[in-house]
């Protein structure tokens, strides 16, 4: 999956907040801070970033 701010691909990340929950983060971070909630696995681009 790539980022749409910026083309790099994106990490899937374990949720700190939520047990069993993830979240997507561009690999060229701290460079592009875009996040993407998860949707069954892939990145939720529908919502934008993640809040």
């Amino acid at each position: 999956h790539k980022c749409q701010a910026c083309g790099a691909g994106l990490v899937r990340r374990p949720s700190a907040k939520k047990k069993g929950a993830f979240w997507w983060s561009c690999s060229a971070y701290p460079g592009c801070k875009q996040t993407y909630f998860d949707n069954k696995g892939q990145p939720d681009f529908s919502k934008g970033e993640r809040a």
